[in-house]
């Protein structure tokens, strides 16, 4: 009996190691997915954070760990290749798993294979005139006497609130009336850091769309996707303005923390794209807002295919918007495809942030120059169908925080981005306020607070003689072409 009975039990236990090793097999792909996905974005971040911020990979890698909170990245290995301007990833150093990430002059980096290495490697874009001695923002100089007030706010924006929440404020600058009146950074942060914006980078693929409206090289109502869908699919009629107010109609996951569609666009879709736009429809085009870093990045991918050259393309954002705003810092990042990441990927100081943050509130003039056509802030100003008026073209027109009622001034316009990004632009104020760091959840309200808290650290501090405050971006109607 007690022969029988062993028997059975390594049966049984075979008979479970067996569904293990079955279960196992078939998550496979699944579990695979997800550990590339880590290695993207690990690949991806360390390789920007190093090459193009500047940064140490350790520093870079501490910052992915508090904004990812998984304790499984810890797992994954990595190898820097300063030489080659390289970085290569994979979990538990497995070859199979690795994504490699390579910088590129004036592109920052890109996610690769190895069989596209050497094509992609070769990219490279215009580099920034040497910025000049003048006072920002002509140039890089900040002549100001600190105010004890707003030196006090800052204190309090770079405090950590508790243990229970991780703030990360990376940098802060406020501009009032067009010049600088505080700043502060964090530890390994200086004025001129390129830092990420995220979902602020929708704001600048919009600004390049204007101009490229004015240049005649696309129009907002011409479908895009006609030659990619058949006629009656309703794909093919979503237009710019679509992908720009979001109301592509496209099916789109914007989920961050597992592998859903915008976590498998940025980090293992060498055509984004094309990945956008191969999502089926949901609903018919310009009916219903939905927010999607995928429409930005297909609105990349469109413009791009505007332009016969590939250099004057990949030139495009430093000769259009980055040097004409000042913007010496500024580095869009692209896909394999040489489409700039519209949605998630411009890397910039937070004075150039406040710079965009500038141009826009002054309805796209900086220092004198246009550098966004006529009218177009005002179309990025304007409420999109079925956003409750919350959201225009990549602006957003009320408070970042979801529900959120305050007295802040009500002509406020926003950026806002990924892992506590954001812009704020006060015309009544004239102020610009721009707020970087790695935030996993937004701690304590903090856009609102911080914008409430320099309001009335400035109250008592009169305002530059030439301060026009009515320089809102009225909303009106969108341009037709």
């Amino acid at each position: 009996m007690r022969k029988l009975l062993r028997w059975i039990g390594r049966v049984f236990i075979l008979a479970v190691l067996i569904g293990v090793l079955a279960a196992s097999m078939l998550m496979w792909p699944q579990y695979r997915t997800l550990l590339m996905v880590g290695s993207g974005y690990l690949a991806q971040t360390l390789c920007t954070g190093h090459f193009v911020s500047g940064r140490t990979v350790e520093a870079v890698r501490e910052d992915a760990l508090v904004a990812e909170s998984n304790p499984l990245l810890r797992a994954y290995r990595y190898d820097v290749d300063d030489a080659a301007g390289t970085v290569t990833v994979s979990p538990l150093g497995l070859p199979i798993l690795r994504r490699v990430s390579v910088d590129r002059p004036g592109l920052g980096c890109v996610l690769t294979r190895e069989d596209n290495f050497d094509a992609l490697a070769a990219r490279s874009a215009p580099l920034p005139d040497p910025a000049s001695a003048a006072i920002w923002p002509e140039g890089e100089g900040a002549d100001f006497t600190p105010i004890p007030a707003l030196e006090a706010a800052l204190d309090r924006a770079f405090a950590e609130p508790g243990e229970e929440a991780v703030r990360n404020t990376r940098a802060l600058v406020v501009v009032r009336d067009g010049r600088i009146v505080g700043e502060r950074y964090a530890e390994g942060i200086t004025p001129a850091t390129p830092l990420i914006g995220w979902s602020m980078s929708k704001a600048a693929t919009s600004a390049l769309v204007g101009i490229a409206v004015a240049e005649g090289r696309i129009t907002l109502d011409q479908p895009v996707l006609a030659g990619v869908h058949p006629a009656g699919d309703p794909r093919a009629g979503v237009t710019m303005r679509n992908l720009l107010g979001m109301t592509d109609g496209l099916t789109f996951a914007e989920d961050y923390g597992e592998v859903t569609d915008v976590s498998r666009m940025l980090f293992l879709e060498d055509d984004m794209g094309a990945f956008v736009a191969s999502r089926p429809a949901e609903y018919p085009p310009g009916r219903r807002f939905s927010y999607s870093t995928g429409a930005l990045n297909l609105a990349m991918a469109v413009l791009r295919d505007r332009f016969a050259d590939r250099d004057a393309w990949l030139a495009f954002p430093r000769q259009a918007l980055f040097d004409p705003a000042g913007m010496n810092s500024a580095v869009f990042e692209t896909d394999a495809a040489d489409a700039f990441v519209g949605g998630a990927w411009l890397y910039a100081s937070a004075r150039d942030w406040a710079r965009f943050g500038l141009l826009l509130m002054n309805g796209g003039v900086i220092d004198g120059r246009r550098v966004l056509p006529e009218g177009w802030t005002d179309f990025m100003a304007t409420p999109v169908p079925g956003s409750d008026g919350r959201f225009g073209s990549v602006l957003w027109l009320d408070s970042p925080t979801e529900g959120w009622v305050s007295d802040l001034p009500a002509d406020m316009i926003w950026l806002k981005g990924h892992d506590g990004q954001w812009t704020a632009m006060v015309p009544s104020e004239g102020l610009v306020i721009v707020r970087l760091g790695v935030t996993p959840e937004e701690t304590d309200d903090i856009a609102e607070n911080v914008v409430a808290d320099v309001i009335a650290a400035l109250a008592d501090v009169p305002r530059a003689a030439e301060a026009t405050p009515d320089t809102a971006p009225a909303p009106v109607v969108a341009p037709a072409g």
